[in-house]
């Protein structure tokens, strides 16, 4: 099985196309008693892992001006992207 990890925000703001909606309203119309979960796999609850959210702290810290255009560019939530590229290099360091 392959997991793959989402932010909230990478959730939240991915953008629905024509064909999403159309899938979604059709789905939303369709009775349970319709629905077909033969294709979803039973959870194995040992290996679920609670994460708790982390406490945030506001801070001000210098960055190169390149990198800082580079994160804007992605739009709202830079700040967001930025942080969990942080974390990233601090889980791989602490592994």
């Amino acid at each position: 099985m392959t997991i793959i990890k989402k932010t909230t925000h990478q959730i939240q703001s991915r953008k629905l196309t024509t064909a999403d909606r159309v899938m979604l309203k059709a789905l939303a119309q369709m009775p349970d008693s319709q629905i077909d979960y033969t294709e979803i796999p039973e959870i194995d609850w040992t290996q679920v892992k609670i994460v708790k959210k982390s406490t945030k702290k506001q801070i001000a810290f210098r960055v190169d001006s390149d990198i800082l255009e580079f994160f804007q560019k992605k739009g709202k939530g830079y700040q967001t992207k930025m942080n969990e590229v942080l974390k990233s290099f601090v889980q791989h360091e602490l592994a």
